[in-house]
């Protein structure tokens, strides 16, 4: 009788944390928009066969199944995509929790992986972010389901997904180090070396399946002579200054930790004490008062120290409108990941499922900043598996059932579990207001207020007076028939093309991004047949007609040029925006 209500608590556990985690990313999708990435991403959809940069390449699969999204009813406005996309993150979550909840508490899990979507910056549009992280959701399912079935259609299919998540995003290659775990766990099996082999070749077999596919499709859509002009991009974005170097992006977490020195060194030293007290009193006195005072001291001091820390601006409790407001308890969590997995090893009780876990926690720690200049935004947004399985595994080291609450007091591990319990909920309460109060590139949910009527923006709610200054520029491409005209959006604007129903000129929407290269800017320029111009004045600081003013880079000096050469003119300006037309 006892079983079968467990079993009835855990499917409705089950329906209702899958009911909230597929809802939850759906909450904010009214919210706001912003100009760049989700323009920069939605524009290259829309201009997918257009399109031939071999830049293009890093993204192809995320290009490509946005242009799909375009498709759909609706897929062409912003709301519809946003809809589309967002699906993706629901079932990404979805994944994660119910692969997890199988092994670990299923409210822990549930716990965790919460917190790692209130932490997800978005815009959920950018589908290379998303797309990634749902193949590896995907592919570490199949080798988890591979492992416990023994099926090597799984192996294969797990290497296959890796594969073509290589062209969700090129720098994905390094995600194929999830094949480790599989090594992993078979040796801790004792099968024999030829098994092993097997299992490997099968999966690297699928790898190189997925990733030749894409490459037929790339082939049969723009030939195989794009590669060349990749690789080409690969080597300029490297030495572009944009931190895009290996040695960048391997560093993202030791300069970070470094960074945070000062403040990490004291709330590890307050844990270490405390720790070394408690050992102390356990094998010589058995104190359970010296236990639990040790044990509230390190709760004191280290809320003293966070609160030290909030004095400083080292991270806010007032304001989590700014994306860098979580950065620390991003840190903080993938410390404490690192500790968990350490600590679960070396305790001794730990089975062979628990260092699959392991290994696939700590080999995603290794890789996730690799490929992004992001920094700590890379793990921000990448934390599906790393928090719910810390926050399950941590939970199952702590309770052991036939432990005694006076053998947990008298435990010396109590002074560590309370402090790093803390810390975690800390961070469970700073990713949840940093939800609630962000949306990405704008303010407060609370100040977004004015609804779009009308155009691909409807329906999507922003600050009072935004949505006039885009209608007002909307409404003059209608009069002035500009709708359809090749256009040149600088400024940090790309949305703006997409927008106004203007495909641009270049082979990307945003020709200022740092990343588009001078040379690239300058041949493409030299052959456009006087586009419409549109100028972020809030972004330029002045009249781009006036070279003086616009010598603050060289592609803006070119575009100048061009500009003065053709003779424009200033046709239409606002509050936000300049559209410049040839005579």
């Amino acid at each position: 009788m006892k079983n079968d209500r467990s079993v009835k608590f855990n499917k409705l556990y089950d329906c209702l944390f899958c009911l909230i985690l597929a809802v939850f990313p759906f909450v904010k999708i009214r919210l706001g928009y912003d100009f760049i990435d989700s323009g920069y991403s939605i524009i290259n959809y829309m201009n997918f066969f257009r399109f031939k940069s071999g830049a293009l390449l890093f993204t192809y699969l995320s290009n490509f199944t946005g242009y799909l999204f375009t498709l759909l009813p609706y897929g062409n406005t912003l709301l519809g995509i946003r809809f589309y996309s967002t699906l993706l993150v629901s079932f990404t979550l979805l994944v994660c929790y119910l692969v997890l909840s199988r092994r670990y508490s299923k409210v822990m899990v549930f716990a965790g992986v919460v917190t790692a979507f209130f932490l997800t910056p978005g815009p959920y549009v950018v589908l290379y972010n998303y797309l990634t992280y749902l193949f590896i959701a995907i592919a570490v399912c199949l080798i988890d389901k591979a492992l416990n079935n023994e099926k090597d259609i799984c192996f294969l299919c797990a290497g296959i997904v890796l594969g073509l998540n290589v062209f969700v995003r090129i720098s994905n290659l390094v995600f194929a180090i999830l094949i480790v775990p599989i090594v992993v766990y078979l040796a801790l099996q004792k099968e024999k070396k030829s098994v092993i082999v097997k299992k490997i070749v099968i999966c690297i077999s699928g790898f190189l399946a997925g990733v030749l596919s894409v490459i037929i499709m790339i082939c049969i859509t723009y030939g195989g002579h794009v590669f060349e002009e990749m690789f080409d991009s690969l080597t300029s974005l490297s030495e572009s200054g944009t931190g895009y170097a290996f040695s960048d992006m391997l560093l993202t977490l030791p300069s970070e930790i470094l960074f945070y020195g000062k403040w990490l060194g004291l709330i590890a030293v307050t844990i270490l004490g405390a720790f070394a007290i408690s050992l102390l009193n356990v094998h010589y006195k058995r104190n359970a008062i010296i236990n639990t005072a040790t044990a509230l001291i390190s709760v004191a001091m280290i809320l003293f120290i966070l609160r030290r820390m909030s004095y400083w601006g080292i991270f806010t409790i007032h304001d989590y409108t700014d994306i860098e407001s979580v950065h620390f308890f991003v840190l903080l969590s993938v410390i404490i990941s690192i500790f968990v997995s350490v600590f679960t090893v070396c305790s001794g009780k730990i089975d062979k499922d628990d260092k699959f876990w392991v290994v696939t926690m700590l080999a995603l720690i290794m890789v996730i900043p690799l490929g992004t200049n992001t920094g700590m935004i890379a793990y921000q947004g990448n934390m599906f598996w790393i928090l719910p399985t810390t926050f399950g595994m941590m939970f199952k080291s702590a309770v052991d059932r036939k432990k005694t609450i006076k053998d947990v007091i008298f435990s010396e591990r109590m002074p560590v579990y309370i402090s790093v319990i803390l810390l975690l909920t800390v961070t469970v309460f700073q990713s949840t207001m940093f939800y609630l109060n962000f949306v990405y590139a704008n303010p407060a949910p609370g100040e977004l207020s004015e609804k779009y009527d009308g155009g691909v923006l409807n329906g999507i709610y922003s600050v009072p007076g935004l949505n006039d200054i885009v209608k007002e520029a909307e409404d003059y491409v209608k009069k002035a028939s500009l709708n359809g005209s090749e256009v040149i959006t600088w400024g940090d604007i790309p949305l703006m093309g997409f927008v106004l129903d203007m495909p641009t000129a270049f082979s990307t929407g945003w020709p200022d991004l740092t990343s588009f290269s001078e040379d690239t800017f300058v041949k493409e320029l030299s052959t456009m047949d006087k586009p419409v111009i549109i100028v972020n004045r809030w972004f330029s600081g002045g009249d781009p007609l006036n070279p003086e003013v616009w010598q603050y880079s060289k592609k803006a000096e070119f575009l100048s040029d061009f500009m003065n050469d053709n003779d424009y003119r200033l046709s239409f300006e606002n509050d936000k925006f300049r559209v410049y037309l040839a005579d």
